[in-house]
């Protein structure tokens, strides 16, 4: 239901004589204004914070967001054009952006697509940061498109329950001493 592409490698990076021009549109010609924006990192995006992670699962296939140099990812059916290729006739070209914010979520950004971007069946503002929670049920399309399922975890979170967990409790039983008073 999707792939990680390498569109960034073909065309987008330091050192392509092409240009970005030609990667966005082909045969050489200049971007849209759409295509500039869909090309642009939103102001908002930034590194992800170390200590969380990201998986979206559609139909038993998982995928890692994890890569510490990449703020944001675009999502649509064009192999050509996205980061993460999204294999649904009803998806964009590029379809919605998927960026870490600068408050350490994780947002979905549609870009004005045709037949929208929903979270949990909720359509998502277009043109609006849309903050992930996890367990939240991603689709890009009409109701019969592939879901996709958002985990994120948080390794802080982790490491503290299983410290306590390590503990054998210690903290229940101090809460608990301190009610019996």
């Amino acid at each position: 239901d999707f792939v990680v592409t390498r569109a960034a490698a073909r065309g987008r990076g330091e050192g392509n004589r092409r240009g970005a021009s030609s990667s966005v549109c082909g045969k050489g010609r200049d971007p849209t204004p759409q295509q500039n924006a869909m090309s642009s990192e939103p102001p908002w995006a930034c590194l992800p914070a170390s200590h969380v992670s990201a998986t979206l699962t559609s139909r038993g296939e998982t995928l890692k967001i994890d890569d510490p140099m990449k703020k944001f990812y675009r999502m649509g059916r064009h192999q050509e054009m996205v980061d993460i290729h999204v294999k649904c006739q009803t998806a964009s070209r590029v379809h919605a952006i998927l960026a870490h914010h600068k408050d350490g979520g994780l947002y979905i950004f549609d870009l004005q697509s045709a037949n929208g971007t929903f979270i949990d069946g909720i359509r998502v503002p277009p043109k609006k940061e849309t903050r992930l929670r996890p367990g939240s049920k991603l689709r890009f399309g009409e109701a019969d498109s592939p879901e996709y399922t958002v985990q994120i975890e948080d390794k802080r979170v982790d490491a503290k329950q299983g410290m306590l967990a390590s503990l054998g409790g210690y903290g229940d039983a101090e809460e608990e001493e301190e009610e019996e008073k």
